[in-house]
Parts: C-alpha cells; sequence; structure tokens
C-alpha cells in the first residue's frame, strides 16, 4: 500500500519557498564564482611574483656586473698611479744612491792629504755639476686621488 502524502498550500507559500530556492541557487553561484576568482587570483599572483623577481633578479645581475666593471677599472687605474710612482721611487732611488756614493767618494778626496787640491776641487765640482743637471721631480708624479662619478 502506498500512501501518498498530498498537501494543498497557497500560492504565496508555494512561491515565497520557489523564490529562496532561487537565491540559495544565485548565492551557491556566486560562492562558486568567487572560489574560481581567489584560484584566478592566487595563480595571477605566483605571476606577478615571478615577474617581479625576475625583474629584480636582472636588476640585481646587472648591478653586479656594474660593479665587477667598476672595480675592475678601479683596480686598473690603481695598479697604473703604483706604477707610476714605483717608477718614480726607482729612479728616485738610484739617484739618492748616486748622490751617496759621490758624496762619499769627495769627502774621501777631501780627506786624501796626496790629491791636488785642483784636481780634488775639479771632480768635486765636476761630479756635483753633473748630478744636478738632471731635473728630479722630488713630488709624486701623479696624485693619489679617485673619483668616481
Amino acid at each position: 500500500r502506498h500512501e501518498t502524502k498530498v498537501s494543498v498550500v497557497s500560492a504565496e507559500e508555494y512561491d515565497a519557498a520557489e523564490n529562496m530556492k532561487a537565491e540559495s541557487d544565485k548565492i551557491n553561484v556566486a560562492i562558486q564564482t568567487i572560489s574560481e576568482c581567489e584560484s584566478g587570483l592566487a595563480i595571477n599572483a605566483d605571476k606577478a611574483r615571478d615577474t617581479i623577481n625576475a625583474v629584480f633578479d636582472d636588476i640585481i645581475n646587472n648591478a653586479n656586473k656594474r660593479r665587477d666593471d667598476l672595480l675592475r677599472q678601479l683596480q686598473a687605474i690603481v695598479g697604473d698611479k703604483n706604477d707610476h710612482l714605483l717608477s718614480q721611487q726607482k729612479l728616485l732611488k738610484d739617484k739618492a744612491k748616486e748622490f751617496d756614493d759621490h758624496s762619499r767618494k769627495a769627502h774621501n778626496m777631501m780627506k786624501d792629504v796626496a790629491l791636488s787640491p785642483t784636481k780634488r776641487k775639479a771632480e768635486i765640482l765636476s761630479a756635483a755639476r753633473s748630478l744636478s743637471e738632471h731635473d728630479l721631480r722630488l713630488v709624486p708624479v701623479i696624485d693619489n686621488k679617485l673619483k668616481i662619478l
């Protein structure tokens, strides 16, 4: 035996229940749309994050390359300046040794009583003239300044 249950409702009740069902369906569609939007937002955020990281990695790489280039240039400039200074320093050391050698020789000649005073004077003055003919630069040939522009 089957019992069939039948209810009699007013049209207003039925319409209200159907409207609530329709509203619930709309809300469920909106929830699904929002979920899809959240998923899309997460995907787009990952893409944006990757783009930002790629751009900044590129900037950092370019900045590191530029820094390396500048450090190489600095090293070359400092090396060149050091070469000039060392060359000047060697020249002055050689000249100082020459002056010291001639000074010792002159002092020894002045102590030598057997040496003719005229000859001694001529040799000492000749050596002094010869040594003083060289225009020695006694200040550094270059400065120690480095400019970063």
